[in-house]
């Protein structure tokens, strides 16, 4: 049974909330965190007004060797970096333990983490490595979910599939639209932005585990 850990850090306290602890009009959501030796390779999204200026402050910055940019949309653009320091760090933390970032997304020099871990152990070696590494967590909630409760043929959590359904029942989808984004968020009970993300994240995942896992070489 998995074990769901909802935190909340400052940006402050690891290196990836340091670099992107920027002031423009952005908000950051990390995506897959790939352990590299004794670094940590996340790749992240950026979604706002200011991606521009963020590309110019973050290829500025002397703790980034190479940013690459995957893939842009007209307001949101996909990243990977690559840092010049040693990541003893949240992020490493996280692979180290087999954790998974569920819901990654930082703005206004705080980060608010929804992390999945195999089981209890490694949930308790994830914060004790944050204790020994002196990152504060702000603990919010601690769950375990049963694998019934992830929808593992299309790749979804429960969240993800809670959004995409009550989105569609109150015609979120519908041209034109029958409902904003702002009320779909205050029937799910959550902020407007998080909405957002959790609907382009759960849109990805069934484009890969369905158009995708079909598609023949």
């Amino acid at each position: 049974m998995s074990s769901i850990l909802e935190v909340s850090i400052d940006s402050e306290d690891f290196v990836l909330g340091r670099t992107l602890n920027v002031d423009f009009d952005v908000t950051i959501t990390l995506e897959e965190v790939i352990p590299t030796g004794n670094r940590a390779m996340p790749y992240f999204w950026v979604s706002g007004k200011s991606l521009d200026e963020f590309e110019e402050s973050i290829e500025s910055d002397p703790t980034v060797e190479e940013i690459h940019q995957h893939l842009r949309l007209t307001d949101s653009a996909l990243y990977r970096a690559q840092w010049a320091e040693q990541v003893q760090s949240l992020l490493y933390s996280i692979a180290e333990e087999e954790g998974t970032i569920l819901d990654g997304v930082g703005s206004s020099g705080t980060w608010q983490f929804t992390l999945r871990f195999p089981d209890r152990e490694s949930l308790s070696n994830f914060r004790q490595r944050c204790g020994e590494l002196h990152i504060s967590l702000d603990v919010q909630r601690v769950y375990s979910v049963s694998a019934d409760q992830i929808d593992m043929e299309y790749g979804l959590t429960s969240k993800q599939r809670d959004t995409l359904i009550t989105a569609l029942e109150m015609g979120y989808f519908h041209v034109p639209r029958e409902t904003t984004q702002q009320e779909l968020a205050e029937e799910l009970g959550i902020q407007s932005s998080s909405t957002s993300e959790t609907l382009r994240r759960a849109t990805a995942e069934l484009i890969a585990n369905t158009l995708l896992e079909k598609r023949t070489v």
